[in-house]
């Protein structure tokens, strides 16, 4: 998929998070203690990785665009009259980027070290 398309993609669920953020909570009960901070990492998990594709793989950028995303929910959510900032929720969301990035890099690692490299033509062998 083009880089173009990462973006768009990218902009789409920035503005899905944006739209869930403006709306109110239900204040019933959650399934487990902390459920919410779970939804927020897994949230910006996946944010992080639409980011990392978009930059096209670069690391810091991904992780940098992810966590300034995830401040301003949390700032947009003080304007919100059923919502509440919290930076716990702000940390469940770098966690959870954190872990998406820690997961992608190891990925990464592991597609260079198993793939074939008789497939590759760069590692091709000179004969003698």
């Amino acid at each position: 998929m083009r880089r173009r398309n990462w973006w768009a993609l990218l902009i789409l669920y920035a503005a899905a998070i944006f739209a869930l953020s403006h709306t109110s909570v239900e204040s019933g009960a959650l399934p487990f203690p902390y459920f919410d901070k779970l939804f927020h990492a897994a949230e910006f998990g996946l944010f992080l990785v639409l980011a990392w594709l978009a930059t096209g793989g670069r690391s810091l950028r991904a992780l940098g665009l992810t966590a300034l995303y995830a401040g301003t929910d949390e700032v947009h959510q003080l304007f919100v009259a059923t919502r509440t900032a919290s930076y716990l929720d702000f940390a469940a969301d770098l966690g959870g980027a954190a872990l998406a990035l820690a997961i992608l890099l190891l990925c990464q690692r592991l597609w260079h070290i198993l793939r074939p490299r008789i497939l590759d033509p760069n590692d091709a062998k000179v004969e003698r």
